[in-house]
Formats: C-alpha cells, sequence, structure tokens
C-alpha cells in the first residue's frame, strides 16, 4: 500500500507540472467544466468567456471556432475527456482545476457566470441534466458554506468498492494547505467535518495524520480563537482524538467546544472509562438539550456517542432502558443519520435481549461485504456481547479491522480489538502484546466486556421474563411457573 500511495504522489506531482503548463484561458475552461458539472461543448465555453470578458473579468475572448480547436487540444493533451456532445474534465485534474481560480482570485466570478448561464432561457433546459448536487457543492465551497446541518450520504460504503473518495475529498486531495486556506473558513470547516466522517467510516490511512498534514492544519492554536470553529469544528478534532486514544487532549478540544454535540461526547467518556451507570444520565441529558438547540430535531447524536448511548441502554438491560432503546431505534430509523450502518448490528443485539433469538449470520455477511470498516468493528463487538465464542468466525475480519485502524492511527478500535482477540483466544504476536500493554495502562473498560454476554438460552428466558413481567418478581414456589425451554431440537 505505501508503495502504491508513493507512486500516486508522484504520478500527480507530473500532472500537476503539465497543468500549470496550460495558458490561463486553458485552465480557466478546465475549471468552468468542472463547476458546471456536465458536458461542456464550444457554445457553452464561448457563452461563459465572453460573459466573464463584459465583466471586465478576463481580457480576451474567443470565437467559437477558436474554443472548439482549444477544447479539442486539451481533449488530446489528457485533461478533457470526450463524452459526445461535448467534454467532460478528466477526474485526475479535479483538485487542480478546484484551486486554480482560488489562487486567481477568480472563484466567485465563475460562480456567477455559471449561474447567469444556467437561468438564461437559452441554457435552462439543458442545465436539467447537469450535476445540480456536484455544483451547489463547489459553488458553495467557493462562496461559503452556509449550513452545517446536511450530512453527506454514506451509504454506498455498506458495499465494497474501490471507489471511497467523495467528491469532497476529491477536490482538496492531495491536500495543499496554500491553496486549502484561501478557501472561506466556513467551507474549509464544512470540508473537514465530511473528511474526518469519511475517514472515520473506512479507517483510510491517506487521510491519516501520519500520512497527510489535513487534520494537522486544523490543530493549529490559531483555530481556537475562530468562533465558527469551536462551533462546528472543535468537538470534531476531539472524536477523532478520542479514536486516536489521546483522551487528554480530546478533553482539552471538548472543554472549549461550542457544539451541541459535545455533550454527547463527554458522556461517550464517562461511557468508555466508567460504564454506562455513569454515562447514561450525561447521555439522556446531552441528548435533550442538543435537540432543543437544533433548528432541525434530531433523532441523535451526530457523533459516535449515539452508538454508545445505544450501547449503553442495552448494557443497562432494564425493561425501562430496553424500551428507550426501541424509541431511540425508531427514531434514528426514519431519520437522516451520520453512521446509519452500525444500527443494523445493533439492532441485532437488541433483538437478541428481547426476543431471546440470536441469529449472526447477517452480521457476518455485512461485515464481509461492507467497505465502512468501523461498522465492521461495532459488528464485531456485537458479535461477542450476543455470546458468540467461535474464534474461527471473528479471526480473518477482525484480523483485517485491526490492521486498517492501526493505519489509520486509530489506537481505540485497534487495541479494543487486540482485546477482543486475546479473549477468544487467539494468539498475540510480540508487538500485539506490546501495544494491548501501553493501552492497558490507560485503564479503558474492555469494550469487549461492556454488555454482559448472556448465553441463548439465557437470553430466552429474560425474554419470557421481560413479556411475562416476571422479572423481579416474588412468588410462592408453588405459583412457580416452569419453563421448559427447548432450542435447536429436532421435532
Amino acid at each position: 500500500m505505501k508503495q502504491q500511495n508513493s507512486a500516486g504522489s508522484a504520478s500527480m506531482m507530473e500532472e500537476a507540472v503539465l497543468f500549470n503548463d496550460l495558458q490561463d484561458y486553458e485552465k480557466l475552461l478546465c475549471s468552468l467544466q468542472l463547476l458546471y458539472a456536465s458536458t461542456f461543448d464550444s457554445y457553452l465555453a464561448s457563452w461563459l468567456l465572453n460573459r466573464l470578458s463584459r465583466e471586465k473579468i478576463i481580457p480576451d475572448t474567443f470565437s467559437r471556432q477558436q474554443l472548439e480547436t482549444v477544447l479539442q487540444k486539451l481533449c488530446l493533451q489528457g485533461f478533457l475527456i470526450s463524452v459526445p456532445p461535448g467534454f467532460v474534465l478528466n477526474p485526475q485534474y479535479i483538485d487542480q482545476a478546484f484551486a486554480w481560480p482560488l489562487t486567481q482570485g477568480l472563484h466567485k466570478d465563475l460562480v456567477y457566470a455559471v449561474n447567469q448561464l444556467i437561468t438564461t432561457s437559452e441554457y435552462a433546459y439543458q442545465a436539467r441534466y447537469t450535476s445540480q448536487t456536484e455544483r451547489a457543492l463547489i459553488t458553495s465551497y467557493y462562496i461559503g458554506v452556509q449550513e452545517f446541518d446536511e450530512f453527506p450520504d454514506f451509504s454506498y460504503l455498506e458495499e465494497k468498492s474501490d471507489a471511497i473518495f467523495t467528491l469532497t475529498a476529491r477536490l482538496v486531495f492531495p491536500f495543499n494547505e496554500s491553496h486549502f486556506q484561501l478557501l472561506p473558513e466556513s467551507s474549509q470547516i464544512s470540508i473537514l467535518n465530511e473528511i474526518h466522517s469519511l475517514s472515520v467510516l473506512t479507517f483510510e490511512k491517506s487521510f491519516s495524520d501520519h500520512e497527510c498534514a489535513f487534520f494537522k492544519y486544523f490543530m493549529h492554536p490559531r483555530w481556537l480563537k475562530s468562533e465558527l470553529f469551536l462551533q462546528y469544528g472543535s468537538h470534531v478534532i476531539a472524536e477523532r482524538l478520542l479514536l486516536q486514544g489521546d483522551f487528554q487532549r480530546a478533553k482539552t478540544y471538548l472543554e472549549v467546544a461550542e457544539s451541541p454535540e459535545t455533550e454527547g461526547l463527554q458522556a461517550m467518556l464517562l461511557f468508555l472509562f466508567h460504564g454506562q451507570d455513569a454515562a447514561l444520565p450525561a447521555f439522556r441529558s446531552a441528548l435533550r438539550e442538543m435537540r432543543k438547540s437544533r433548528k432541525k430535531k434530531l433523532a441523535g447524536f451526530h457523533s459516535l456517542a449515539d452508538v454508545f448511548y445505544f450501547v449503553a441502554l442495552i448494557q443497562n438491560g432494564s425493561p425501562e432502558c430496553l424500551q428507550e432503546a426501541r424509541q431511540h431505534f425508531d427514531k434514528v430509523a426514519r431519520s437522516s443519520i451520520l453512521y446509519p450502518p452500525f444500527y443494523l448490528h445493533l439492532k441485532k443485539l437488541y433483538e437478541a435481549r428481547v426476543t431471546g433469538r440470536v441469529d449472526p449470520e447477517q452480521i457476518l455477511q455485512q461485515i464481509d461485504s461492507s467497505n465502512c470498516c468501523l461498522n465492521n468493528f461495532i459488528g464485531l463487538l456485537t458479535l461477542r456481547w450476543l455470546g458468540i465464542t467461535n474464534a474461527g468466525l471473528f479471526e480473518e475480519p477482525l484480523e483485517r479491522t485491526i490492521n486498517a485502524a492501526r493505519q489509520a492511527g486509530f489506537r481505540l478500535p485497534a487495541c479494543e480489538g487486540l482485546r477482543l482477540k486475546r479473549a477468544l483466544g487467539i494468539s498475540l504476536n510480540k508487538n500485539e502484546l506490546h501495544d494491548l500493554e501501553a493501552w492497558e495502562e490507560l485503564m479503558m473498560l474492555p469494550l469487549a466486556e461492556t454488555v454482559e454476554r448472556r448465553a441463548p438460552w439465557e437470553m430466552t428466558l429474560e425474554a419470557l421474563n421481560s413479556s411475562l413481567n416476571l422479572a423481579g418478581s416474588r412468588v410462592d414456589a408453588s405459583e412457580r411457573l416452569i419453563w421448559e425451554i427447548r432450542r435447536n431440537l429436532p421435532r
């Protein structure tokens, strides 16, 4: 993987030189096509360049014939790709075409020109067939993001694919700080939120602090003076530090954060070190306050706190907490949430506690097919919580998940994976034992033991108790109900 990254970096350097060798008007055409977000021809190019020329934004204008020649040349050079009846930008040059208007101070002018184009009667019909979502995203980054309560759809990660980079990631990676800081502050923080979420879900090592400077850029002390960062960015960095196992720094960022999500992450910290008894009141309080403060009514936390809130309810196991878990799951299922796949696993845990039925097959199938490494980690923990002890079911996906977490710099899932590996009786090598020894000095509770493991027959008995409302009741021996529980017996 390291060799692939090195080769990719060398390739990007060659492309950057080639792109920089273009004339400014050629770079402009590439940037306009990216912003227009659909096939681009000489008619559209002529309209846009004439508009920019009339506004004195560019000095020259071109005939349609001249532009046709330029577009064909860019196609032959590999910057554009022919998609009849026009051209589209070669995806290899997305980041450079996005950055160039920023370096020239032209980004807002390009947004204005394209918006004028798509509202004219001549091109309005054709504009229906452009990618409005992509154009709106790039436009918002150029002029400044106004809405922070919208979250990208990561559902595509539920199936394995090589294409895990979102458009946002392709716009800003490879990361160039001098270009990135030309974006409006709100756009930078919005991009931080999306890249963090993508990084957390995939354990993609090219986003790790070891591989790129993106997250280090946001950890510079100057950001702590930004009100916008304290509202929308500080808790994001804190969540990342939690996953890295840097709990003290995470607390520091949470202390200054002003996001409604902050208290949920603080409750998550309580859960990790003190268990559900200490964390549940904090989770409930944080959820109430968050729902009050949001413009849009949200079902749950838009952070990993929501996952651990659900687990805390299951761990408690009282009828009231199980009912609360059910109600929360129903709300989450009807809403847009940041980490949707986890709940498919957690629902299995809930159903096992309520009905006594344990079905690990679906969890194993999703772990095998998913591109979402954190989802797979939660799935493996869920199998353990369900009382599954067959080490053979865990070994390969657990090894894969631990390695991905380690490469991403996320010590929490990596080392908790090692704890699970040891609990299953799978041998650890010398380096793994060293990592685990250092991790356990932090005194975090073992996640694999967070939810009390019970045999299938115990969960069935508990479910019967709950359904008959006998849990905790005192009955005379003569009135005792005796159940004979038959499981997996031939009829």
